[in-house]
């Protein structure tokens, strides 16, 4: 019986987790470059024991576990813009924050008042060489990411693939390890939309909100039942 309660309770437990990340991906579904989080499940009686060291009845149901990434490619949308940039592959652009590096598929980039390229937070977007820094005029970028300005290269943007990225707000993500990107193609005048289907988000939400009422109503039961039981005995 108690594990039944076990099972319920961390079922809607879990539930709760990923109906907080599916809201954060549908209020994302905008936002050029976003990346939707997913939740996967582990095992309740798992995550109970190594907190304290808990046994028996506790055995089964199931933990949120912690969100990941899905680096998955989004639609591109033509802007008309040549300081907009979008990225088809798995790299991302490389930024400097007052942070450290950070990597970001946001492409809306614009020039500082020193001429660097710059993200919307006003962080200068690296090349090879460090800070991109573009003369007057007008400019293109290769696929391959070169900018050549009045026939000259003039710098080359910086992609790499972060290794299991975390998200720091404002479309950068952080992370302590990268590696060189795969095959990656850069547009100009382009940007990268969510990787998010807002269709498929609300319908995992549904479902999602149709389990935490199963579970709750079986756990409204079992607990009906044990004070039925429990009246018996006295």
């Amino acid at each position: 019986m108690l594990r039944c309660l076990y099972s319920a309770a961390s079922a809607m437990v879990a539930q709760l987790a990923r109906q907080d990340t599916y809201a954060s991906n549908l209020a994302n579904v905008s936002s050029v470059g976003f990346r939707r989080s997913r939740v996967t499940l582990g095992q309740f009686a798992a995550d109970l024991q190594a907190v304290v060291g808990a046994t028996g009845p506790a055995a089964g149901g199931v933990a949120a576990a912690t969100a990941d990434l899905d680096l998955s490619q989004g639609p591109l949308v033509s802007t008309g813009r040549p300081l907009d940039l979008a990225l088809t592959g798995d790299a991302f652009f490389t930024v400097q924050t007052p942070q450290g590096l950070a990597y970001t598929r946001d492409g809306r980039f614009s020039l500082n008042a020193q001429g660097q390229l710059v993200t919307l937070q006003g962080y200068p977007a690296l090349g090879e060489q460090g800070p991109i820094t573009l003369p007057s005029g007008d400019f293109t970028v290769s696929a391959e990411g070169e900018i050549t300005c009045k026939g000259s290269v003039v710098g080359k943007l910086r992609l790499a693939t972060p290794v299991a990225p975390q998200p720091l707000g404002g479309g950068l993500y952080g992370a302590t390890q990268t590696r060189p990107a795969g095959p990656t193609t850069v547009s100009q005048a382009m940007l990268e939309q969510a990787n998010v289907n807002g269709i498929q988000e609300m319908g995992r939400m549904l479902s999602g909100y149709r389990l935490y009422e199963a579970n709750a109503t079986a756990l409204r039961t079992q607990d009906e039942t044990m004070s039925s039981l429990q009246e018996i005995v006295q």
